[in-house]
């Protein structure tokens, strides 16, 4: 287990078939995207002794290596205490059947059986479906609008070819139009993102900055996640992060 926090870049409570909700986050390790699942919330909910979880899961050889502290935002009691982020062990979705399937039904009080086994039957499928079900569904729909506008840029292409006859250089320019962003360009990316982020937690930000910054920036560029950025807007994303940056440092520097 790592000991640095993981920040999610999506945060979600799925709802159980009678109501339980369950707390996920969507968190970018390395290349992949991975779903984490606080652990604690679940045992207060089926009245399971947290401490004896927690050092279960952590004595565990598999459980303890994959867990991982991931930073949730909370909201504040009734009366107007706690909230905002917190941070969880939390355990990724595939091996959360596992730490679930550890419980005897027998041995947990008789008002939490119910809320136990629903917990076996549910989580993982529909906590599946709310986060990879819906990110496969937009990454097709993503493709599927690539493909239309590629499509569009060969009729166009064509014509371009016919009224310059045969200009092949504009031809190819007009062809490699919808590439995406590089590992280089993704790298730079998220660094400024994470300087932005510590900035506006800094500031106490009362929302989770990380998800805060990626969602501004992927909705002004149009797309699902920030790979998806077109290459030929690199520059547009990086001016409009390196602002924000700036800002937020002249303000910082001036006490505001």
């Amino acid at each position: 287990m790592s000991t640095e926090p993981l920040n999610p870049i999506e945060q979600r409570e799925v709802e159980l078939s009678a109501g339980d909700r369950v707390l996920a986050a969507l968190v970018e390790v390395g290349d992949e995207e991975r779903v984490y699942v606080p652990v604690r919330p679940i045992c207060e909910a089926l009245g399971v002794n947290w401490p004896s979880q927690s050092r279960r899961i952590r004595d565990d050889d598999v459980l303890g290596e994959e867990a991982q502290g991931v930073v949730m935002m909370t909201t504040p009691s009734a009366d107007g205490r706690g909230g905002g982020p917190q941070t969880y062990l939390s355990l990724p979705l595939e091996f959360l059947h596992g730490w679930l399937f550890g419980f005897q039904v027998s041995r947990v009080k008789k008002e939490h059986r119910e809320a136990l086994l629903r917990y076996k039957r549910e989580c993982y499928r529909l906590l599946y479906e709310a986060f990879y079900t819906r990110t496969l569904a937009k990454r097709v729909g993503s493709v599927e609008g690539r493909v239309d506008t590629l499509e569009n840029r060969v009729d166009s292409a064509a014509l371009v070819v016919g009224a310059l006859q045969g200009d092949v250089s504009q031809l190819k320019r007009l062809l490699t139009v919808g590439e995406t962003i590089g590992p280089s360009q993704q790298s730079a990316i998220k660094e400024t993102v994470k300087g932005i982020a510590d900035l506006l937690t800094e500031r106490g930000s009362t929302t989770n900055p990380y998800q805060g910054v990626w969602g501004e920036l992927n909705r002004r560029m149009g797309v699902a996640r920030y790979r998806d950025i077109p290459a030929e807007k690199f520059s547009e994303a990086m001016t409009f992060l390196d602002d924000w940056h700036q800002q937020l440092v002249r303000e910082r520097s001036s006490g505001g």
